[in-house]
């Protein structure tokens, strides 16, 4: 299937030249475990809804065929779907601060690969906008699992990752000019960091920051918690 500037959601997905989609949202509605979607080059005004799922053997994907330079993603209880080559900045009108935001309804198994995003404004005493980060409506929370974040480039945003969840993997990740946040911000437990390259984290609004490479949280004293071992086995 394909996506394009030119296209409509009236469209089969068939073609990319006279039968492409329009929008991301009509996509992942319409797909179905094992398809790819190719976006085809061009700017993509839309903060975009996922709510597909895939198979562990058949997963979704979306895939850009070009340049592609995306307002942003809302992950909604998404399964087994990759996200892949896709730009992220903060551009448009339909741009969200997060342009990748899981929803507090979770996710298993998303993997976002070989992307870039970048250019996120900030401002001086407000917690960091994240590139990616988690919609949550307590401080730590469990419902997402298996997501992998890889081969990623990040610059000029606030935090890359507030990762949570658990059994997640960030690996060969891209890390540079934080502007004033820590690179990773981890909650959950069982994740894995691995292989990224962070560089000139700097603090942007001078003694008010103190941006690390890795920032966790806790510990918890209850083990019963789902969010046990912050500390503990986090990492």
């Amino acid at each position: 299937y394909y996506i394009a500037p030119t296209g409509s959601d009236g469209n089969g997905g068939a073609n990319p030249t006279n039968d492409a989609w329009a929008t991301y949202t009509h996509a992942a509605g319409a797909v179905s475990a094992g398809d790819t979607v190719l976006v085809q080059p061009g700017i993509y005004d839309q903060y975009s809804l996922y709510l597909c799922a895939g198979s562990v053997t058949n997963p979704i994907t979306f895939r850009a065929n070009g340049a592609v330079t995306n307002s942003g993603f809302c992950i909604i209880a998404a399964k087994y779907l990759t996200l892949d080559g896709f730009d992220y900045n903060y551009s448009g009108s339909n741009h969200y601060f997060n342009p990748m935001l899981f929803s507090q309804l979770g996710a298993t198994n998303v993997w976002i690969v070989n992307s870039r995003f970048h250019d996120i404004p900030q401002q001086p005493l407000i917690y960091p906008y994240a590139a990616i980060d988690f919609e949550v409506t307590a401080p730590y929370t469990n419902q997402w699992m298996g997501l992998v974040i890889s081969n990623n480039n990040f610059w000029n945003v606030g935090s890359a990752i507030n990762l949570r969840g658990y059994t997640n993997i960030c690996v060969n990740n891209c890390i540079s000019n934080s502007q004033g946040a820590d690179a990773f911000n981890v909650f959950g437990h069982d994740n894995i960091i691995r292989g990224n390259h962070c560089y000139e984290l700097n603090s942007k609004y001078g003694s008010i920051e103190h941006p690390d490479f890795i920032q966790t949280f806790g510990p918890l004293v209850d083990p019963s918690s789902p969010d046990w071992g912050l500390e503990s086995y986090n990492i």
